[in-house]
C-alpha cells in the first residue's frame, strides 16, 4: 500500500470527548468564503469520502474524544430533549465491539515536515480511554527527524499523534498500542457450540434439538414452540447478551425446553407434516419494546391505522413485541407462511392490534382454553364442546407440509416493519428437512437406487455452521462512538455486550463540501443525491451547528449550512457488524480429527456476505498476551510468480491470504435447493472483480470461493485427513456493500487507522473485530492408538479390468495399508 494513501486512513486528530465547539477558535483568521451548493453527480467513492476526512483534518476536526476537556457537547441520558445529531464529525455516530487498549509501543514519523522551533508532540485517544504517553521530537534544520517515545502510558485503544507549533507545519506520525493489552475480544478462545447438551462448549452453549410429539397429531410431529427474552453469553470476554429467541415446551426434556441461541433446530422428513403451536411469551406495555433501535417512520413499525382512544386523528402505533413464525425456503399453504401480517402480541398486551390482518389458523388443529385437542388430524368441525382453531391470545398454529427434498431451512420472524431487528435480536432457528434419499446416503444403503456405490456421507446430516454478524456495545467508548445511543440502559448508562444497531442516518454526501463528501457519511441522501429527490416532504434543514467564522464562538468550518432533516431514531438501510458469529459464538474453534466431515452452513446474517476459504494458520504471528495461530498469512496482492492465474492482483488493503497457505477445498453437495446434480469442488480464492469497462458485469465480483448471499446456504464436505497436526482459519473476504467496498466495513488484523472517517483503529493480532478470520480449525494428529486392517470388503467389482489393478487406501487417520486386487 503507497505510504500516502496509509496515511489517509491512519492519521486522524480528536476532538475531544466532552468538547466544546470555541476549542477550535484561530483568533485573526479570515472567514472561510459561504461554502457553494456543488453536489456530486455521480455516487460518493471511498476516495471522495478519504479526499473529505483530509481536507476537514486540515480545517482543524479530530474524530471522537479527546480525554483533557472538560464541557459537554455530547448528549447523555436525562439530558431532556436532545440536540441534533453531528451528522458531519466528529463523532461516527456508528459503534464498534470492545477492541483491547493499552500503553503505546511505537510511534511512527511520516513525515518531518518544515519549519518547525519548538514542537510539541501529544498523544491522545479518539475514544477518550488513553493517558500519560510523552514523546519527544528531534530537529535538524526545521525538519523533525525522529520521535522517542519517553513515556509509554496506559488504556489507549485509538491513540492519535498530533504536532503542534508556532511555526512548524507538515509533520504527520502515527502511534500503535502494545505489550500488554487488556478488554477487547479476543478470537479463538471459546469452542463450537454443537448440538444438544453433549455438544455444549465452555459456555454452556449449544443448539438444542426439538424432540417432535409423534402422538398428539397421527402421521405428524407436533411442537410447541414459546418466544421468549433472555440472556446468553456469547463470548468469554463478553457479559451475557439479551436477546429475543425460541424456546420449545411440549417436552420433559430440561436440556432441549430452555433459551439457547439458535435453537431448537426441527429436524422433519420429507411427507411427514410438521405442525406448531407458537406462543409469543415476549413481556408486554414498555417492557416488551425492543432493546435495539426502532425507526417508528418505517411503514409497520410506527403509527398503526386506528386512532388512539379519545384521540381523533392521532394513530395508535404498533408494540414492538409482535411475532410471528416463517419458514424460510419451505413450501407451504399461506394461511402458514408467517407472513409481514400474521402475527401477534403477546397475550395480556393492551393495544388495538392483538394480532395481524392476516392471521389464520391451521383448520384441523383444535383447543380448548388454550389446551391441545389431540387426533384430529383432518377434522374441520369442533370435535368437543368449545373447541376453536383459534390456540388462544398471544398464540398461532402452523403446518408445515415438507414435500420438498432433502435441504437446510431456518424459521424465523416475519412481523410488519421489524423484521430485520427481530431476527437480528435473535428469533432464528434451524430447520433440517431430510428424505429417503439422504438417509441412503447417511447410511451407506441403496434402498432408493440414489447410492449404488454405498457411499456414506460423514456425520450423518452434517454439523450445522450458521454464520452471522453484530456489534457489541462497549460501555467505555460508545459516548465518542455513537453519542446518541440510549437503549437497553441500566441506571442510565449503556451496558457492555448490548446488541448494537445504527441509529443516525448519516449522509455520505456534503455538497457543501468541495469533495462531495462527507467523511464520516454511511448511506445516499436524496436530496444531495445525483439526480436529486426534490418532492420529499422533510428536506433539509439548517445546521445549528454551522458556524464558519474564526471570529465567534463554535468555529467549525467543516460543517455546511445545511444538514438532513431525519427522524429522532432513523434506519440505517444496512448495517454491517464488525464480529462475527457461529452457531452462536463469536470467533469460536473447533477440534476435529484428520478426516471429512460434513457441513451444513447457513448465512443468516442480515446484510453481510461471506467469501469462505480455509487457510492454514500463520504460527509466525504471536498476540500481546502470547497466543499463536490466530491470523493467516498475507502476501501483497500484486502478479507475483508461481501464483495461480486468478489470485488478486489490486493492491488491496492488507494483502491477499499466501496461496501457499490453503487448506482443503470445498466439496459442495447442495444448496438450499437441496442436492446438486454432482459434487463441486471449489478451492480456495480470494474475491476479484471484473475491471473490464466493456463487458455488462464491470465492477461486480468476478472470482470467489464458497460465496454466501444473505439466507443462503451451503451443503459441503472437507477433508481435513492432509493437515493433521494443523490449525486451519475460517476466512472470509467478500465486500460489504456486496458487491461494492467500503473499507470500514472491512475489519482486518492490521487494517488502517479509519477513525477520521467513522471507521476503527488498526486490529490487534488476535482480537476483535475482525470479520475476515471467522472461526479456527484445530485438526488433531493422526491417531497413534489406531489398529492396522485386518481386511477389505469389495463394495463393486467394476468391469472391464485387464490386469491387477493398483489399490490406495486413505483416510481414517491411519497410513501404511497397502492391499492387492484379484
Amino acid at each position: 500500500m503507497k505510504r500516502r494513501k496509509f496515511l489517509q486512513y491512519s492519521l486522524a486528530a480528536g476532538i475531544g470527548l466532552l468538547v466544546p465547539r470555541s476549542v477550535f477558535a484561530q483568533t485573526g483568521t479570515p472567514p472561510l468564503r459561504p461554502p457553494q451548493f456543488n453536489p456530486l453527480k455521480r455516487k460518493v467513492t471511498s476516495a471522495d469520502r478519504q479526499a473529505a476526512a483530509q481536507r476537514a483534518r486540515t480545517l482543524g476536526l479530530k474524530p471522537g474524544a479527546a480525554a483533557k476537556v472538560a464541557q459537554t457537547a455530547m448528549y447523555a441520558p436525562g439530558m431532556g430533549e436532545m440536540p441534533p445529531p453531528h451528522y458531519f464529525g466528529p463523532f461516527a455516530n456508528y459503534a464498534n465491539s470492545p477492541m483491547p487498549s493499552g500503553p503505546i509501543s511505537f510511534v511512527y514519523l511520516d513525515y518531518g515536515g518544515h519549519g518547525y522551533t519548538a514542537p510539541v508532540v501529544t498523544i491522545e485517544d479518539v475514544y477518550g480511554t488513553g493517558s500519560g504517553a510523552e514523546v519527544r521530537a528531534s530537529l535538524v534544520g526545521g525538519v523533525i527527524t525522529g520521535l522517542t517515545l519517553v513515556k509509554r502510558g496506559s488504556g489507549y485503544t485509538a491513540p492519535l499523534v498530533s504536532i503542534t507549533d508556532a511555526t512548524g507545519t507538515g509533520a504527520e506520525a502515527r502511534a500503535i498500542i502494545g505489550k500488554v493489552l487488556t478488554g477487547g475480544i479476543r478470537k479463538f478462545v471459546d469452542s463450537l457450540p454443537g448440538l444438544n447438551f453433549g455438544g455444549r462448549n465452555n459456555l454452556n452453549q449449544y443448539i438444542p434439538v426439538a424432540i417432535a410429539d409423534t402422538i398428539t397429531f397421527p402421521n405428524c410431529d407436533y411442537y410447541e414452540i414459546e418466544l421468549g427474552e433472555y440472556t446468553q453469553q456469547l463470548h468469554s470476554d463478553l457479559p451475557p447478551t439479551k436477546l429475543r429467541g425460541y424456546r420449545q415446551t411440549n417436552t420433559s426434556d430440561a436440556t432441549v425446553s430452555g433459551f439457547h441461541y439458535l435453537g431448537p433446530l426441527i429436524v422433519a422428513k420429507k411427507n411427514v407434516p410438521v405442525r406448531i403451536k407458537f406462543t409469543n411469551q415476549l413481556p408486554t406495555g414498555p417492557d416488551g419494546n425492543l432493546f435495539i433501535p426502532v425507526d417508528k417512520t418505517v411503514m409497520g413499525a410506527g403509527m398503526g391505522p386506528l386512532d388512539m382512544e379519545g384521540m381523533p386523528g392521532m394513530k395508535e402505533d404498533y408494540t414492538q413485541n409482535r411475532a410471528t413464525v416463517h419458514l424460510h425456503g419451505a413450501l407451504v399453504p399461506w394461511i402458514s407462511d408467517g407472513t409481514p401480517h400474521q402475527w401477534t402480541t403477546p397475550a395480556g398486551e393492551e393495544t388495538q392490534y392483538p394480532k395481524g390482518v392476516s392471521v389464520s389458523y391451521v383448520p384441523d388443529m383444535w383447543f380448548v382454553n388454550g389446551e391441545v385437542v389431540a387426533d384430529t388430524v383432518g377434522v374441520t368441525t369442533p370435535p368437543v364442546d368449545g373447541a376453536t382453531n383459534n390456540p388462544g391470545d398471544g398464540s398461532l398454529t402452523f403446518y408445515y407440509n415438507n414435500q420438498q427434498s432433502a435441504r437446510l431451512m431456518f424459521y424465523h420472524d416475519h412481523a410488519y416493519g421489524i423484521t430485520r431487528l427481530n431476527v437480528y435480536a435473535g428469533e432464528a432457528a434451524g430447520y433440517l428437512l431430510t428424505d429417503d434419499f439422504e438417509q441412503d446416503l447417511i447410511n451407506g444403503a441403496n434402498l432408493t437406487g440414489v447410492d449404488p456405490a454405498l457411499v456414506k456421507l460423514p456425520d450423518g446430516s452434517g454439523i450445522p455452521l450458521i454464520l452471522q454478524d453484530k456489534t457489541f456495545v462497549d460501555a467505555n467508548t460508545i459516548a465518542a462512538q455513537d453519542p446518541y445511543w440510549r437503549w437497553n440502559l441500566e441506571a442510565g448508562q449503556p451496558v457492555t455486550g448490548s446488541l448494537w444497531v445504527p441509529s443516525v442516518y448519516v449522509p455520505a454526501q456534503n455538497p457543501y463540501d468541495p469533495t462531495g463528501a462527507n467523511p464520516f457519511g454511511r448511506w445516499m441522501y436524496g436530496p444531495w443525491f445525483w439526480p436529486p429527490t426534490s418532492t420529499i416532504e422533510h428536506g433539509p434543514v439548517p445546521n445549528e451547528y454551522y458556524q464558519p467564522d474564526p471570529n465567534l464562538p463554535n468555529y467549525a468550518p467543516w460543517e455546511p449550512p445545511m444538514r438532513p432533516q431525519m427522524p429522532d431514531t432513523s434506519m440505517g438501510m444496512e448495517a454491517f457488524n464488525d464480529t462475527p458469529l457461529v452457531n452462536g459464538a463469536a470467533y469460536p474453534y473447533m477440534e476435529v480429527e484428520p478426516r471429512s466431515y460434513r457441513f451444513r452452513i447457513l448465512n443468516a446474517a442480515n446484510d453481510r456476505f461471506f467469501n469462505l476459504q480455509l487457510y492454514v494458520a500463520d504460527p509466525s504471528v504471536t498476540t500481546a498476551d502470547g497466543r499463536t495461530h490466530t491470523e493467516v498469512k498475507m502476501v501483497p496482492a500484486m502478479e507475483t510468480p508461481g501464483f495461480p492465474p486468478t489470485w488478486s492482483t489490486d493492491g488491496r488493503d492488507g494483502g491477499v491470504p499466501d496461496p501457499a497457505a490453503a487448506g482443503p477445498a470445498w466439496i459442495q453437495i447442495g444448496t438450499e435447493g437441496g442436492f446438486l446434480p454432482a459434487p463441486v469442488v471449489i478451492p480456495p480464492q480470494p474475491i476479484n472483480w471484473n475491471g473490464n469497462p466493456t463487458t455488462f458485469n464491470f465492477g461486480n465480483v468476478s472470482d470467489h470461493s464458497l460465496l454466501l448471499g444473505c439466507a443462503e446456504r451451503a451443503d459441503v464436505i472437507v477433508d481435513f485427513s492432509q493437515f493433521a497436526g494443523k490449525t486451519l482459519i475460517l476466512y472470509n473476504d467478500a465486500p460489504s456493500a456486496f458487491p461494492a467496498l467500503d473499507p470500514r466495513y472491512d475489519y482486518h488484523t492490521g487494517n488502517p487507522d479509519q477513525t477520521d472517517s467513522g471507521g476503527t483503529p488498526t486490529t490487534q493480532p488476535g482480537y476483535g473485530p475482525n470479520t475476515r478470520t471467522i472461526m479456527q480449525f484445530r485438526v488433531g494428529p493422526v491417531n497413534p492408538t489406531g489398529e492396522g486392517l485386518s481386511s477389505i470388503s469389495v463394495t463393486n467389482g467394476g468391469s472391464g479390468y485387464t490386469g491387477a489393478p493398483q489399490v490406495s487406501i486413505s483416510g481414517g487417520g491411519g497410513s501404511g495399508a497397502t492391499a492387492a486386487a484379484t
